[in-house]
């Protein structure tokens, strides 16, 4: 409720707000923060259809969002980086009003060490995903596109800490939200620093966050980027 609070002065957002990745612990964050913003449904994808990482009381903070907003917040699943599966969610769900795609598939191998099928992966649920986005819903004139990027776009250390290939995935949507701005559409690329509390990046060794370049935020402090 405090993060809804905070949301509801930062402007309002209408329709349809569509949160890919959003069983996550950063995805269900994002819709307290859409839901005190006003939007009208949030529409929860997720690859799975349930919460991951108990160990984090995701399954809390959603029942808690459907016991405040229970005709608001919805839940689908469906993979983001199928083709027709965003068109049919807003056929589904009439008057998007935008997206935030959150979905990523995190990862850290050595390319010598790197098969084919973790290289799809990788790029599959963030890069892919986006593009798909994009072309399903370039004809709409979204209020709000954000796509989350990461610090390992920008920073050396993470091709030496192996992820070279979520680097590159990174870079792929960073690049994506400047083709729409350019463009004249709404798009913005967060390039996220691993958030410490929650979300995958709370997995990340605390000897892996000690390499250079890589950088930990708190809970607040993304809620803070993200509104």
């Amino acid at each position: 409720p405090a993060v809804m609070a905070r949301a509801g002065r930062a402007g309002a957002l209408g329709g349809t707000q569509v949160i890919t990745g959003g069983l996550g612990g950063l995805g269900l964050r994002a819709a307290a923060l859409a839901v005190g913003r006003g939007a009208s449904c949030v529409l929860l994808m997720s690859r799975s259809g349930r919460v991951s990482r108990e160990g984090q009381r995701l399954g809390g903070q959603l029942n808690l969002l459907h016991s405040i907003a229970p005709h608001v917040v919805s839940t689908l699943a469906a993979d983001s980086a199928e083709p027709a599966v965003l068109l049919a969610a807003t056929r589904r769900f009439p008057h998007l009003g935008g997206i935030l795609h959150a979905a990523s598939t995190f990862g850290a191998n050595l390319i010598r060490d790197l098969r084919s099928t973790d290289a799809h992966a990788l790029f599959n649920a963030k890069a892919v995903g986006a593009a798909h986005a994009h072309c399903s819903l370039s004809c709409i004139p979204l209020q709000l596109a954000l796509f989350y990027s990461s610090l390992a776009a920008l920073a050396p250390a993470f091709s030496y800490a192996g992820l070279g290939f979520y680097a590159a995935a990174c870079t792929s949507v960073d690049g994506l939200a400047r083709a729409r701005r350019a463009a004249g559409q709404r798009g913005g690329a967060l390039q996220m620093a691993n958030v410490a509390d929650q979300g995958s990046g709370a997995l990340l060794s605390d000897a892996a966050s000690r390499l250079p370049g890589i950088v930990r935020i708190t809970l607040d402090e993304y809620s803070h980027c993200v509104s």
